[in-house]
């Protein structure tokens, strides 16, 4: 006998119907997240200070960004600065220019996005 209209399955099979796609990651946002996240931003603000006071032209591309921070000072003004920065790295990282300036860009949003994001220690 036919079942006419209705679609069966193997008892032990899923539908054909694929799972929904996952979100594309925005590691950009993410790491905006981790800043604004209380619990995380003093793993932020300590990774960042790392990866741009070990490197020359970070550190010139941080004082770029902070100096467009305006109206704002300490903490404030800190938080914005590195927002900026954030935000720099991640449009440096989809840039269609330089290959190693956005995997550069790219390693150091990683990087601060798994240091923010590991457990304190106990």
């Amino acid at each position: 006998m036919r079942a006419s209209g209705i679609h069966r399955t193997h008892p032990g099979r899923r539908a054909a119907t694929p799972p929904p796609p996952a979100p594309a990651r925005d590691l950009g946002d993410e790491v905006l997240a981790l800043v604004d996240a209380a619990s995380h931003r003093v793993r932020v603000l300590a990774a960042v200070e790392a990866r741009v006071r070990g490197d020359e032209e970070e550190r010139r591309r941080f004082a770029a960004a902070a100096g467009r921070v305006a109206g704002r000072a300490g903490s404030g003004g800190l938080l914005a600065a590195v927002r900026n920065y954030v935000t720099d790295l991640w449009a440096r990282a989809n840039a269609s220019g330089d290959a190693t300036d956005r995997r550069k860009a790219m390693g150091i949003l990683s990087g601060v996005a798994a240091e923010a994001r590991m457990p304190r220690p106990r």
